[in-house]
This record gives structure tokens, C-alpha cells and sequence, in this order.
């Protein structure tokens, strides 16, 4: 295995072992000490990827935010239906609750994230709302509402998704029930057919 790659992996570990450390605490109790025993590193290992815990958590969110992206970006060229891409992108929320639960308990709580980075994303995230109500409208599956309402509406879904499940424990949630639900609330509420 190249230098590299060695490299590559032991970042991985760590912050795979920070996203669980992070979810399994509020970020502010959790130290970079248990961060390094859960990925068996030294402390000082950590220091040699990342300057701070904070700099640990940026690194999630923007890993997070670009799996994202990348994942609605796919649906877009492939699925057939906005229904589908909507439905689509509330499962990938709901699965991905994990990321949402570290980013909801920094980012309400205590503004963790690098402003410019949350900008960053706010705008990407516009931009996809505003494709999908073009492709919605052009297609005629999205009611006669404005970018804005569409944009709106679907973030509130989708945030209200990721709430419930970060309020519930997850072993007495019916995750696919859970998926079904809100996917019926989105596209009832957004689309015309």
C-alpha cells in the first residue's frame, strides 16, 4: 500500500471513529482522546490530520454535504419522475441520519460550522431545488407554486424527517415506514398527479 493511500485511510478511520464518538455524545463532551482510542490511534496521530475536534466536525459536514449533492445530482440524471427523485432524496435523509444527527446537535446548538461553508452549501442546495421545480414545472408534475414555496416545502419535509428521527431511538423506529410516510407527505403536497 503507497504512502498515500496508508495516509488516505488512517484520515478515513479517524473520522469514521469521530462520526461515532459524535453520535453517540453531544460534541462538546467528546474528546479527541476518545476519538483516538476508537480508531486506535495516538492523540498525536489526530494532530497529523486535523488541527482541532472542530476541524474533525467541519470535515464530517463537508463530506456529508458532498455525498449529498453527488446523490441528488445522480437522481436527477437518472430517475424518471420529480416524484421520484423527492422520494428518493427523503430515504437518502432518513439513511443518512447518523451525519444529520452530528450536524442538527453542532449546528443548533453551538455554530460549530464555519459560516462560509454553511453558506456554501445553502447555496448548492438552492441551486438543486431550483432544477428540480424547473424539470417539475417543465414535466407538469409540480403544482403552480413558485421556486421559493417548492424550495421551502421540501427542505421543511426533509428537515422534519431528519428530526423525527434524531427524537426517536432508532431501534422502535419502522424505518421503512418512516421513508413511506414522508415521502407520501412531500409528493401529495408538492406534486399535481
Amino acid at each position: 500500500m503507497s504512502k498515500n493511500a496508508e495516509q488516505d485511510d488512517k484520515k478515513t478511520l479517524i473520522l469514521n471513529s469521530a462520526e461515532y464518538i459524535f453520535q453517540s455524545k453531544d460534541y462538546h463532551q467528546a474528546t479527541v482522546e476518545e476519538i483516538a482510542k476508537k480508531a486506535g490511534v495516538g492523540k498525536g496521530t489526530i494532530y497529523q490530520y486535523f488541527s482541532s475536534k472542530q476541524d474533525i466536525l467541519q470535515e464530517l459536514y463537508q463530506k456529508g454535504k458532498d455525498e449529498y449533492i453527488k446523490r441528488v445530482n445522480e437522481l436527477m440524471e437518472t430517475a424518471e419522475t420529480i416524484a421520484e427523485v423527492i422520494g428518493e432524496i427523503i430515504s437518502f435523509h432518513i439513511d443518512n441520519v447518523s451525519c444529520s444527527r452530528i450536524m442538527l446537535r453542532s449546528v443548533m446548538h453551538s455554530g460549530d460550522i464555519n459560516h462560509s461553508q454553511f453558506e456554501s452549501s445553502k447555496h448548492e442546495i438552492e441551486h438543486i431545488m431550483e432544477i428540480m421545480w424547473q424539470k417539475g414545472v417543465k414535466s407538469g408534475e409540480i403544482k403552480d407554486i413558485s421556486q421559493e414555496v417548492f424550495a421551502s416545502y421540501l427542505i421543511g419535509i426533509m428537515m422534519s424527517a431528519m428530526v423525527h428521527m434524531v427524537m426517536h431511538k432508532p431501534q422502535l423506529i419502522d424505518t421503512e415506514k418512516v421513508k413511506a410516510e414522508f415521502k407520501q407527505l412531500a409528493i401529495r403536497g408538492l406534486c399535481a398527479k
